[in-house]
């Protein structure tokens, strides 16, 4: 018996071991330490989510099974459209317009891209190689070298402006796509060129030109100036998946009618529609008033709206909830959407549609406000309130299927959605390359 075995058996009475008396006294420990660490670690993970949440960028990526819920029959659905004599049918013999519209889409926010890298962006049904040089330009390249169809943005390198192909190290211009070096030839072929991409920086973000017939960019974006000339910055983004048609998505702007039985749910009632629905209680609603939408008789690729909000409690407007948002449309891509009133400070949400492919879009929403505490807590009030209300838009968008030539009725609303598609129908080519030809009577 060793020296603490002598210890513990005069402190101890004669029925209790030493095992017995080691036990009792380690145990306690050793749940304690486990507590300790257990607390120590939520309590770390809890302050570093408040951290971020209150001091860098915050990124929202839903994870919401109603809003993925007939995913599977939408990528079927997906998968009929087919292409017909220049003309894009859908099944029930409606004419669905191109994917993929003439105008400015966002890539990535400018923050996400830095000094000599390179990432591949799946966009405009292209695949991009977008890198930016040691000048701290942006870039955007097809990803697949036209020497052995090597992918740029997988392991290739910024070389000055130019990016090196990784597989046998051709170099390319950024700006016009020209080989200025192939390793070991005498002569650089003068068709060794690859497509490029015009891109912007602007409002924070990096924005691509997609044209159907190459032609160079026939607007620009509109310019957020408090970026510029007060002390803004982007606080919050939220990102989504949608299965629809790219103009189904701004075109719900127009649709006034909409915005009562879709919208009219408090909305911390959530975006599963029809849970909202299967509840009893309407204690507390939405009240939406003056909705507008109109086309800009001075800038052709720009439309205007505004709608006006009142909270009531059993249908008894409440005082000092009154808010007032505007909106402006601008090409096919991007909407500035601006609240006014309690609870909302100085803000803008920017609204941004990427077309993926044939009834899939990325919906990007990023709030921007003034730096400091209260502006933060308002940018992520504002877009939490406004993406629970396109979360319900997206149960219906995912759902739904597109009607080239809809019944329509002698409303105001659908007068507006007549007008809207006409506006939007400029953003097509009517002499578009034959594999995306269609039909603009829509």
């Amino acid at each position: 018996m060793d020296f603490t075995g002598n210890i513990l058996s005069r402190l101890s009475p004669d029925w209790i071991t030493e095992d017995e008396i080691l036990y009792q006294n380690i145990l306690p420990i050793c749940i304690a330490g486990v507590l300790t660490l257990i607390i120590t670690y939520y309590t770390v993970k809890m302050v570093y989510s408040l951290y971020r949440l209150l001091f860098c960028l915050f990124v929202y990526k839903p994870k919401l099974k109603h809003l993925e819920k007939y995913e599977r029959q939408k990528i079927q659905q997906r998968g009929k459209v087919r292409r017909k004599n220049g003309s894009t049918e859908a099944p029930n013999n409606d004419f669905v317009p191109p994917a993929v519209p003439n105008g400015w889409f966002y890539v990535m926010l400018s923050s996400e891209l830095q000094k000599e890298e390179v990432l591949q962006v799946s966009m405009c049904e292209l695949e991009l190689a977008v890198f930016r040089d040691t000048h701290g330009h942006v870039h955007a390249l097809d990803a697949f070298c036209p020497h052995l169809g090597a992918n740029l943005a997988v392991g290739g390198k910024v070389r000055g402006s130019c990016l090196e192909c990784p597989f046998h190290a051709w170099k390319w211009n950024g700006e016009d796509g020209k080989c200025v070096d192939i390793p070991g030839a005498k002569k650089i072929p003068e068709k060794a060129k690859i497509k490029t991409w015009p891109v912007l920086e602007m409002n924070g973000v990096i924005l691509l030109w997609h044209d159907a017939e190459d032609r160079d960019p026939l607007f620009m974006p509109k310019e957020i100036e408090e970026l510029y000339h007060e002390n803004w910055t982007v606080h919050c983004k939220a990102e989504h998946i949608v299965h629809c048609h790219i103009s189904e998505i701004p075109e719900n702007g127009a649709d006034i009618a909409h915005f009562i039985p879709v919208h009219a749910a408090v909305v911390s009632s959530g975006s599963d529609l029809e849970g909202i629905n299967k509840s009893e209680s309407s204690t507390i609603n939405h009240k939406w008033s003056a909705p507008s939408w109109y086309a800009d008789k001075s800038e052709w690729f720009m439309a205007h709206g505004e709608l006006f909000h009142d909270l009531a409690i059993m249908n008894k407007i409440m005082p000092f909830t009154r808010a007032h948002a505007v909106f402006d449309q601008i090409g096919p891509g991007i909407v500035h959407l601006q609240p006014h009133g309690v609870p909302f400070s100085d803000m803008i949400i920017v609204q941004y549609v990427i077309p993926l492919e044939m009834f899939k879009v990325k919906v990007i929403h990023i709030a921007l406000a003034p730096k400091g505490l209260r502006g933060r807590l308002a940018a992520l009030f504002a877009l939490w309130a406004e993406i629970t209300m396109v979360e319900r838009d997206m149960v219906l968008w995912n759902h739904k299927v597109f009607k080239g030539k809809p019944l329509l009725a002698s409303t105001k609303s659908d007068e507006l959605l007549v007008k809207f598609r006409r506006w939007y129908s400029q953003f097509y080519s009517l002499n578009q390359p034959e594999k995306v030809r269609t039909d603009l009577s829509w």
